[in-house]
């Protein structure tokens, strides 16, 4: 009779979603922060715009495109004050 190989502790791995260790992750992606950098950079450049045009720009939006103004203001609103 020959020797089986042990069986693999199933338990021991992750489940679906979870990270494992470093060597079951695949290799590439994003480095760690760059979505964060990416998100923060698109803010500071929306802030920039408002200080320099804001008012501005929310009326000539609400003449060209209302709906797309009542868009932007939902979505701004935070998830508490959302009906």
């Amino acid at each position: 009779m020959s020797a089986l190989p042990p069986k693999a502790d199933i338990g021991s791995r992750p489940n679906f979603g979870q990270s494992g260790p470093d060597y079951l992750r695949p290799a590439g992606g994003r480095p760690p922060g760059v979505r964060n950098r990416l998100s923060n950079k698109l803010i500071t450049d929306l802030s920039d715009i408002w200080h320099a045009n804001g008012p501005d720009i929310l009326r000539k939006m609400a003449m060209r495109d209302p709906v797309q103004l009542a868009r932007l203001a939902y979505a701004t609103l935070p998830e508490d004050k959302k009906a």
